[in-house]
């Protein structure tokens, strides 16, 4: 393991060999390998449309492994990950969106640059809101 430990170490050195499953959901299974790569490209995406260190990515996607590798290239790109229920109503996204100002909005597959983005203390690596 390198000196920097942090939740991306998680994935990229996992002792699981590249072959082995290592995310199940409904629709079948990652590899480990599959879940590695999927999760540098995202994070390489993020990093093109703007992320910079720590700050926030607001991430609404399907709960099954996409939502995984999402959290992990999130956290690969030195984001902040902030999940967005995907049955979350409009008004719950956008109060969500407004209140913890994500660099970048994942929804689906769809990349979107957000402005005026705020930046999270070192280390951050979830943000939650709850209606409570």
């Amino acid at each position: 393991m390198n000196d920097r430990v942090s939740l991306a170490t998680l994935l990229t050195e996992h002792p699981f060999a590249d072959p082995e499953p290592l995310l199940h959901d409904a629709n079948g299974s990652l590899t480990a390998g599959e879940a590695r790569a999927a999760a540098a490209v995202l994070a390489d995406r993020l990093r093109v449309a703007g992320l910079r260190p720590g700050e926030g990515v607001a991430v609404r996607r399907p709960n099954d492994a996409s939502h995984v590798v999402a959290m992990f290239a999130v956290w690969l790109a030195g984001g902040v990950f902030v999940p967005i229920n995907e049955r979350s109503p409009d008004l719950e996204r956008v109060t969500t969106l407004e209140s913890t100002a994500p660099s970048v909005y994942l929804n689906g597959d769809e990349i979107t640059t957000m402005r005026s983005p705020r930046a999270y203390a070192p280390g951050a690596a979830f943000v939650l809101w709850t209606s409570g």
